[in-house]
């Protein structure tokens, strides 16, 4: 190719002048075989607009940048001298430079005059850009761009036959540099484009070369800045405030990956596919997407390797550097979060025992020490947010996790990602694994996948396009602890990697089994704590109780922790503890209803007419009733805590970990209590506690009770059973009363809970129903956790303030059955008052009559049906002797009474305290109402 002709400069003052009388080209041969010679000694000073130096194309560097450069080195050198003397003389001298508008006149009188001659084009092209070169360091440049707009665009005219495609290419290579010396950029790229269109012309039809392409690759890939096309390194976020008018940006990527495939750049061609598809994908129709997803497919089968995105990669056309790039958008990860470790493999720091300390708060001060932790040689777990943009099936191989600061080993996944129909399409979320294998702090970077054929690195950036650098501490290995029973394996949940065990018992059933503590690591384990998690037991045993005679010793730390047992542990070493697992009553509440879902499921008393209007939920709200237990699913967890004997930052607090074993115990109703009352006993001092029990398997069972007595119960039968209890006299009558009394509900709550533990201790020791079904070969114990868990079944077995025993006719009543008398007959009544006060009591009493009319009416009052022979009301005064303070207080009072009306009544006793005593309350007073059947003659 025929390199341009030289421009020569010449500065001769301060001031940009140029020497119009010698234009003068290079050494090399015109089109027309003029050649001009150098007239002037300095030429070697400056660089020529297309000189041999520059004669490779795409050299945007040219005579515009290197020239002025050059001027402006001459003029500063020059203005830098000093002075002559002479200089000083000519002083006053007039300034005789040409102005701007005299040169450009001068230039363009030698335009118009070499316009008139062909052979005289290179010469006009000469002094055009001269020109130019005169408005640039003037930094006029309006005119500039209207001079070079008015006098450069008859040069590539396709009427111009004089200049050849290759002229014209270097004539717009000139001007490309022109405005890139200018910092215009996108006029810059618009010349450096057109450049490379009248460089692949072909005039003769013949077809381009890969030669060709890689002749012209270098412009193309430097003209990209002038359309706001940022590099691919830069590109960390899709953003459209960054990308400028995008149509624009894909036909020029277009044809950069045009022109490196037909180059036979395959790597340069994959690099600029990948750019096009993550920052354009959004703006492309799906058609030119999937023909880019196709030559992307062809051009990696091509390539001997897999092509690295996260390296550069070095052109050797134009000595380019392609810079690395993160194929962010397939698939698009994001919202990268450590996930703790498995629950019995996260460590918590632990004190190794707790001191008492003066208590100072300060906001400053607070720390979390129970921070996230990973162990060495544990697998952690990243969950991140994953979408296919694709509306096609994207396969995803081998992504792995990047990390630094440890050593790390990231465990590779395959993913298969379903199409996307929407941009709105929601997130799916997985889990990456990785295994520390040093201790320290690890820093989680980014992922490494394969996609489309190529190794794609990428970092997770923030919102702000900033490194998102995940930290984690990372600690020394540390003892692992499992729990090994005797009950059979229980399948196990995906999300949960402890073994469980399951059981199947029957309501009231006993068994022992054990469990073994392995360790199976080479660390010594300093502290092992169990504790039981199961359904809380408000009466009864529990669901499970550990052995006392397990063999395991006690340690300090327990007693503080509240630990049930507590040891040391050696490495490669196991203790077995025993076990109990009874069958508790199997209705309840769960604790995962709301309080509207709850439904009392438990036993109720058994009540007459009147008071079965009453609600239970009224009666248990009123007496603070607790259920048997809580928690529908029998499930009770075993957890074993165990603090390493591994070093620390803080010698007082060492690693902990906890490890559980879930037992799924399943509890058959056997035979199970439905119903209770409480009736009067033997003495005022002792009640029956009569139990409705129900057989609620399809075979015969057989109770024992009370000294050896036995009882026959067919399947889905019920039978009451009568059991005799004495009254507490440890709860004084009105405990519960003064109970209520209490400033809050809280302390209401927890002073009759007391109470009820006492009741409880009392009576449990009298409730003892067995049961056995032979057929079945299995027998048990009737449990009775719901008549101990009620509140108003055990304050009746209080030893009330107020009692009272009745003697009719000199002869005791101790039952309910009716007394027969004649109409008109003197029945004589004493009634015996016992008090358990501390203080003396004193009032009236008096008899009230009742006749029932029938079960559903129930009773009315006839006072007049009585008559009374003495006083209706008697008073009475109960003192304690000093000689016997431990007796109970008792006062006889008698009435001579007589019923004038047949029928069956019963009489009950009022009693009207004085005026300086307190009232008294329905359940401060027990008495047992009188049966009487009246008739006309006695049989």
């Amino acid at each position: 190719m025929t390199s341009m002709p030289a421009i020569e400069i010449d500065v001769t003052t301060n001031d940009s002048s140029f020497s119009s009388q010698e234009s003068i080209l290079s050494n090399s041969l015109s089109p027309q075989g003029h050649v001009r010679h150098h007239s002037d000694e300095n030429l070697n000073r400056f660089r020529s607009l297309s000189s041999k130096s520059n004669g490779s194309f795409g050299n945007e560097s040219g005579i515009i940048g290197n020239g002025y450069l050059s001027v402006r080195e001459e003029v500063k050198k020059r203005s830098n001298k000093v002075l002559m003397p002479i200089a000083n003389l000519l002083a006053d001298k007039p300034n005789s430079r040409p102005s701007k508008e005299d040169i450009m006149k001068s230039y363009s009188t030698a335009i118009e005059e070499y316009n008139k001659y062909t052979i005289a084009r290179w010469l006009e092209y000469e002094c055009v850009m001269r020109a130019i070169v005169c408005l640039m360091l003037e930094r006029d440049y309006i005119q500039l761009e209207q001079f070079h707009r008015d006098h450069t665009g008859k040069y590539l005219d396709d009427m111009n036959t004089f200049m050849d495609h290759h002229m014209k290419a270097q004539i717009c290579l000139n001007s490309a540099a022109m405005y890139k010396e200018m910092n215009f950029l996108r006029k810059h790229a618009f010349y450096a484009r057109l450049s490379v269109l009248f460089e692949l012309h072909s005039a003769d039809g013949s077809q381009r070369t890969p030669a060709d392409y890689r002749y012209v690759y270098p412009t193309l890939y430097k003209s990209l800045s002038g359309y706001g096309i940022r590099p691919t390194d830069q590109l960390h976020t899709i953003s459209e405030s960054f990308l400028g008018p995008a149509e624009l940006q894909i036909k020029c990527l277009h044809e950069l990956y045009t022109a490196a495939n037909r180059a036979e750049l395959p790597d340069a061609a994959i690099r600029h596919i990948c750019h096009l598809l993550q920052v354009y994908y959004d703006f492309m129709e799906p058609p030119a997407s999937m023909r880019l997803f196709d030559d992307l497919d062809s051009l990696v089968k091509v390539l001997p390797s897999t092509h690295s995105l996260n390296q550069a990669l070095a052109v050797d056309e134009g000595k380019i550097i392609l810079p690395a790039m993160q194929l962010t958008r397939f698939p698009m990860i994001s919202s990268p979060s450590v996930l703790p470790l498995q629950p019995h493999l996260a460590p918590t720091l632990a004190k190794s025992k707790e001191m008492p300390s003066i208590f100072i708060y300060s906001p400053f001060a607070a720390k979390n020490e129970n921070g996230l932790l990973w162990v060495v040689d544990c697998p952690g777990e990243v969950e991140v947010e994953v979408k296919n943009c694709r509306d096609i099936e994207l396969v995803v191989r081998d992504l792995c996790l990047l990390a630094d600061g440890v050593k790390f080993e990231s465990v590779p996944a395959r993913l298969i990602l379903p199409p996307s129909e929407s941009q709105n399409e929601p997130t799916s979320r997985i889990k990456l694994i990785g295994v520390p294998r040093a201790a320290g702090d690890l820093f989680i970077t980014g992922y490494s996948c394969q996609v489309f054929g190529l190794h794609n690195v990428c970092r997770f950036q923030t919102s702000a396009n900033k490194a998102n650098r995940i930290k984690v501490k990372v600690v020394p290995p540390l003892a692992q602890v499992r729990l090994e029973c005797s009950l059979p394996r229980a399948p196990i949940e995906e999300k949960n990697s402890e073994p469980s065990s399951e059981a199947t018992v029957y309501s009231g059933q006993r068994f022992e089994h054990t469990i073994t503590i392995v360790n199976d690591s080479d660390v010594y384990v300093r502290y092992v704590g169990l504790q039981v998690r199961q359904p809380t037991v408000a009466g009864g045993p529990p669901l499970i109780s550990i052995d006392e005679d397990s063999g395991i010793e006690n340690d300090d730390v327990a007693e503080t922790t509240g630990d049930l047992l507590g040891c040391t542990l050696g490495p490669k070493s196991s203790r077995e503890i025993k076990f109990q697992i009874f069958g508790i009553d199997p209705t309840s509440t769960a604790d995962d209803l709301s309080e509207e879902e709850k439904v009392l499921e438990s036993v109720t008393p058994l009540a007459s007419a009147a008071i079965a209007a009453t609600t239970p939920e009224t009666e248990s709200s009123a007496d603070m009733d607790l259920i048997p237990y809580t928690g529908r699913l029998l499930t009770c967890d075993f957890i074993v805590r165990y603090q390493s004997e591994v070093i620390t930052e803080d010698d007082e607090q060492f690693y902990e970990r906890k490890s559980s074993l879930p037992i799924a115990i399943t509890i058959v109703p056997a035979v199970t209590v439905s119903a209770w009352h409480v009736l009067p006993g033997d003495t005022p001092f002792s009640r029956y506690i009569v139990v409705d029990v129900t057989n609620s398997t399809d075979h015969d069972a057989e109770l024992m009770y009370t000294e050896n007595r036995r009882m026959n119960v067919l399947p889905k039968e019920t039978c009451r059973v009568p059991l005799l209890s004495p009254c507490c006299s440890e709860v004084a009558g009105g405990a519960f009363q003064l109970a209520k009394m209490r400033g809050s509900y809280m302390m209401q709550k927890m002073e009759i809970e007391r109470l009820r533990q006492i009741l409880e201790a009392h009576v449990s020791r009298h409730l003892d129903i067995k049961w056995a079904v032979p057929s079945l070969k299995v027998e048990g114990y009737v449990p009775v956790g719901c008549l101990l868990s009620s509140v108003s079944l055990l304050k009746q077995l209080v030893l009330p303030a107020i009692s009272m025993d009745f003697v009719v006719n000199d002869t005791p009543y101790v039952s309910e059955h009716d007394v027969a008398v004649a109409l008109g007959q003197v029945v004589q009544i004493k009634a015996v008052i016992i008090s358990s006060l501390e203080d003396p009591f004193d009032g009236f009493l008096s008899l009230d009559c009742e006749q029932e009319i029938s079960h559903q009416m129930g009773s009315v009052n006839v006072a007049q049906h009585m008559l009374f022979l003495n006083n209706k009301k008697i008073p009475f005064r109960v003192t304690k002797s000093e000689e016997n303070q431990e007796n109970l207080e008792k006062c006889e009072v008698e009435f001579d009474v007589i019923f004038r009306v047949e029928g069956n009544f019963r009489v009950r006793p009022l009693i009207t305290p004085s005026a300086e005593q307190p009232p008294l309350l329905p359940e401060d007073m027990f008495a047992t109402p009188i049966a009487f059947s009246v008739a006309t003659k006695l049989v």
